[in-house]
């Protein structure tokens, strides 16, 4: 006879892999046989997956349909059990899969509807923190600025997207009329991000989105300008830099702490 921690590894490895080492240890009731008997939590379990996959990608699974999205899901969860207490979680792999997945490895507008969707969740659930604001900066000496930083809010995601996956989905959210799916000439930058408590995309141009990625990676508001003199005429770089971090400040895209630094 089983011990009571054998009989629960069994039942565990029985949901969780699918394997028939449980049916062994069940007995028939009635009509119903083992083999049943298992597959009533193994099947559930696999369901609440699937919820869960659909309620963290509802507008995949509107693009993919019922039946696709379910084969997907499951081939998905073969690949990538669940390993973490919290369910929220389950879904951290998909846009792997659909990569490395030779099924659907050519499916590029589902790989960055993945990536959206997945960036929109994790945005959502980022730590709450103080924007800065531009009241934030008045005592700053204009000698001082070219030497400023800043850090990036908790929430904010950055994707280069080929397809229309954000219209796509806001369509979809919105139950408007279905749109076309739409490859872009040259990949668009997109930020996401939730400065309070509702979450915000936006696309950014590509000037945009070149000197919010020295910002991002830590250089100063004199090397913004600098920079902007090889896309602007350089009278119009100091200007044109200004303009964008407002923008950005605006939007709720940096934190107010001690760490915005000078340099």
């Amino acid at each position: 006879m089983k011990t009571l921690p054998e009989l629960q590894n069994h039942f565990f490895r029985s949901v969780l892999n699918n394997s028939d080492e449980l049916i062994a240890e069940v007995k028939q009731q009635g009509e119903m046989t083992a083999i049943e008997r298992v597959a009533i939590y193994v099947d559930g379990y696999r369901l609440r997956l699937i919820e869960a996959l659909q309620d963290s990608y509802p507008a995949l699974h509107t693009l993919m349909g019922d039946d696709d999205f379910e084969s997907l899901c499951l081939e998905y969860m073969d690949h990538f059990p669940s390993k973490h207490f919290s369910i929220r979680y389950f879904g951290s792999h998909l846009a792997k899969f659909l990569h490395e997945n030779e099924d659907y490895s050519n499916s590029e507008l589902l790989q960055e509807m993945t990536e959206f969707e997945w960036a929109l969740r994790g945005s959502f659930d980022s730590k709450d923190q103080k924007t800065l604001n531009l009241n934030d900066l008045s005592q700053i000496a204009p000698e001082q600025w070219s030497e400023l930083t800043f850090n990036l809010h908790p929430s904010l995601r950055i994707l280069n997207l080929s397809w229309n996956a954000p219209s796509l989905w806001q369509a979809i959210e919105q139950e408007a009329d279905p749109q076309s799916p739409e490859k872009n000439q040259l990949p668009v930058s997109w930020i996401i991000w939730r400065p309070e408590l509702e979450t915000h995309f936006r696309s950014m141009a590509s000037a945009e989105a070149m000197g919010f990625d020295l910002i991002k990676k830590g250089k100063s508001f004199g090397e913004l300008c600098e920079f902007m003199t090889g896309l602007v005429k350089p009278e119009e770089a100091a200007q044109k830099a200004a303009s964008f971090l407002a923008r950005w400040i605006e939007d709720g895209l940096f934190v107010n702490e001690r760490s915005t630094t000078l340099n």
